[in-house]
């Protein structure tokens, strides 16, 4: 199962040099994230939406521990939020208001929902 986690935007910009990175790439794994930029390719965002599909165990681990990472619950994309442990909600919720990201789902929603809500919110600032 993949794992989605908010991450700072790392780098400059600067193409072969300094690119633009989630968090993530610092760790080898695989993944896939979205950074929504602008005409002139600038972040629109400070944070990202990042999908890690293939980790290993040490790097979940300083995944977890690094401040630049928020890990999203770790569950499928159909469950619902009022079936997700209210702790972990509870985390989640505080992770998306520190980056800004609207907060108003509701336990009707599904996990897929709430990453949607997130990527439509990393384009519409």
């Amino acid at each position: 199962m993949r794992r989605y986690y908010l991450t700072d935007i790392l780098g400059t910009g600067e193409a072969d040099i300094d690119e633009f990175r989630p968090v993530p790439a610092e760790y080898g794994v695989n993944f896939a994230w979205s950074m929504p930029s602008s005409a002139d390719g600038l972040p629109l965002n400070n944070w990202g939406l990042v999908e890690v599909s293939l980790a290993g165990d040490a790097a979940l681990a300083a995944m977890a521990a690094d401040p630049r990472l928020d890990a999203l619950p770790f569950v499928a994309r159909e469950t619902l939020l009022a079936e997700i442990d209210p702790a972990a909600v509870a985390v989640m919720r505080d992770a998306l208001a520190r980056r800004r990201i609207d907060v108003g789902f509701t336990s009707a929603a599904t996990f897929g929902d709430i990453l949607d809500n997130i990527t439509w919110r990393s384009n519409h600032p």
